[in-house]
């Protein structure tokens, strides 16, 4: 064993060990880094498809205001359906929570189930049935809550979402701020009852 482990052999098998792990713990340090790159990347689009359902969501309610006061020219597209529920947006949002952040998971069935509301009230108006305006609005504003919520959410919980954080941290969840129909201008509560 001696003749094995000589003097100057063991500096050698040293140096090969510390090599060998120097290589894996960098291989592992790119692996992070570039999982990091890509959940960053990810997250952005996630932000930037909540910020356009947004937006879409407030064309959604002038266009579906519309209809519910008699303007019904834009039913005539026949993509109406697609844009008035937002459906691509929608499976936009569920595969980046499914294959990239299964922690906002929660959240974004809140979303969900807000979104379910309001095109439950959108079938009603299209079918000609008289709506309540007020929960009509309710719905619409509750569902811009829970996208804010979700977007708060992502912000908050940035670093957790993307890997970036070494140590644990407690996960932040964010709740939509309640919203009332009444807080809305009489002019924009215009529908039918």
């Amino acid at each position: 064993m001696e003749q094995i482990i000589s003097t100057s052999t063991l500096p050698a098998i040293i140096s090969a060990l510390i090599a060998i792990l120097i290589f894996f713990v960098s291989q592992w340090f790119l692996a992070r880094k570039t999982a990091i790159e890509l959940k960053t990347k990810k997250l952005e689009e996630l932000y930037l498809a909540l910020n356009e359902l947004s937006v879409q969501h407030v064309v959604r309610f002038e266009r579906v205001r519309a209809i519910a006061n008699g303007d019904r020219t834009y039913l005539d597209d026949p993509k109406h359906a697609v844009t008035l529920y937002l459906n691509d947006l929608n499976k936009q949002i569920i595969m980046f929570v499914r294959l990239y952040f299964p922690k906002l998971a929660k959240s974004h069935q809140a979303l969900f189930r807000a979104n379910q509301k309001v095109n439950d009230f959108i079938f009603q108006v299209m079918q000609t049935e008289s709506v309540d305006s007020e929960v009509m609005i309710k719905s619409f504003l509750d569902f811009g809550g829970y996208i804010g919520a979700m977007e708060s959410e992502l912000i908050d919980n940035r670093k957790l979402l993307v890997g970036e954080n070494v140590f644990p941290r407690l996960y932040k969840k964010s709740t939509p701020q309640s919203t009332r129909a009444d807080q809305v201008p009489p002019e924009q509560q215009r529908f039918p009852s």
